[in-house]
């Protein structure tokens, strides 16, 4: 059974907890999340979202501060702000896109389906930066 605290680790930036994660946390819950934005070699670990990785280099420039400090969480939503919004964009023309109905629109939302669809270059690019 995992506590409290090893919950709240194991389901990390909201991506929930992976097989194996309960005894990997062990009685270090903190210490185990933290190894999870460390990053190594100048390279973050393999699937890590672009958000952790920006969150790690806020709180590796700030020490040992407490992750909850308020200006450390405002300078991480500082640094997150274009991304969000850039994302926000591409969410809400989606969203425009598929909601009207008519022909026309059918036409262009078939179009692009169809497109990313047998260009695996350009879904392969839509998934990397989703992922980040």
């Amino acid at each position: 059974m995992l506590t409290k605290d090893a919950a709240i680790a194991a389901n990390r930036f909201g991506l929930g907890a992976r097989h194996g994660d309960g005894r990997a946390i062990g009685a270090d819950p903190r210490g185990w999340l933290e190894a999870q934005l460390e990053v190594r070699s100048g390279m973050p670990p393999v699937g890590t979202p672009a958000s952790a990785r920006v969150l790690a280099e806020v709180l590796r420039n700030r020490g040992a501060a407490d992750p909850g400090d308020r200006l450390l969480l405002r300078r991480y939503e500082r640094s997150r702000a274009e991304a969000i919004l850039a994302m926000r964009t591409v969410t809400d023309g989606l969203v425009g896109l598929f909601g009207r109905p008519g022909a026309i629109p059918s036409r262009f939302r078939n179009f692009g389906l169809n497109l990313t669809h047998r260009l695996p270059v350009i879904k392969n690019l839509l998934v990397r930066h989703a992922v980040g």
